[in-house]
């Protein structure tokens, strides 16, 4: 019986954890790890408060862009899901975790340290490795104070939603610019830093918003450069082909353009 157990037993372990790896949704990103200093805790930001916050943060920056762009999957803390919570009952979150880097499940691991400063100061660091190799892949210091803890907060999971998905986090500060062309400085800037260091697949969606933006700032030509520019680059990108068209329909539209195709005919006849 011994020996059964000594042999069988790991076994089943080991078939466990890798059954439950199996069974959960492959994700870019997990955020493993929150400490806090005590100031925080006092005010109720816990570990598993700060993981909640920041899943609804980083749900809200995927919801307001309100994007076409399918965002890639990003996880926080542990999902609320029967087969994750099934895990930590049986106390094999930790193993199933391992497991799930080792099967590349998981692209990227993040981790999120607090500290406290003199008086209300308070600071963060953000660390992202990638999952495979443990190399460092972004590292931030965010500074605060903690009477502005969500705030603090709010640029965390704009660092971790722009590291995943920088065009999603684009489109996001585009949508809150309200739509005003005084307040498009920082999110052409922004677009225009990404383009060079995002992947290939990123360029037709950032060339598309900068054409977005041209579009509202009265600057039609420019729009339609930009739209060209993602079309070239993506043939079948077909969000610039649809706003190229809104483009020439309303150029077409406007009363000085009318007027120019009617001379046009006049002197054809």
């Amino acid at each position: 019986m011994i020996e059964w157990l000594v042999v069988v037993a790991p076994v089943a372990f080991s078939a466990l954890v890798f059954g439950l790896a199996l069974g959960t949704n492959p994700v870019d990103i997990s955020l493993q790890e929150v400490t806090t200093p005590s100031a925080l805790e006092e005010r109720g930001y816990a570990a598993d408060t700060i993981f909640e916050l920041l899943e609804r943060k980083i749900g809200a920056i995927v919801d307001g862009a309100g994007s076409a762009r399918v965002p890639e999957r990003i996880e926080v803390g542990t999902p609320d899901t029967a087969i994750n919570a099934y895990a930590e009952i049986v106390n094999v979150e930790a193993p199933v975790r391992a497991t799930q880097r080792l099967l590349n499940l998981v692209d990227y691991i993040a981790e999120i340290h607090f500290m406290s400063g003199e008086g209300k100061d308070i600071s963060a660091t953000l660390r992202i490795r990638d999952s495979s190799t443990l190399r460092l892949r972004k590292f931030d210091r965010i500074n605060g104070e903690i009477d502005a803890f969500e705030d603090l907060l709010e640029q965390i999971a704009r660092g971790i939603v722009g590291f995943v998905d920088p065009y999603i986090l684009a489109a996001y500060l585009y949508s809150e610019s309200d739509q005003n062309p005084s307040s498009y400085g920082p999110v052409v800037s922004y677009t225009r830093q990404m383009m060079v260091v995002a992947g290939q697949n990123f360029l037709p969606w950032f060339y598309n918003l900068l054409g977005q933006i041209s579009e509202q700032s009265g600057d039609s030509n420019l729009a339609i450069g930009y739209y060209k520019e993602a079309i070239g680059t993506d043939s079948r990108f077909y969000l610039a082909y649809i706003n190229w068209g809104h483009v020439h329909s309303r150029q077409c539209n406007h009363p000085a353009r009318k007027n120019e195709r009617w001379m046009s005919v006049r002197a054809g006849d």
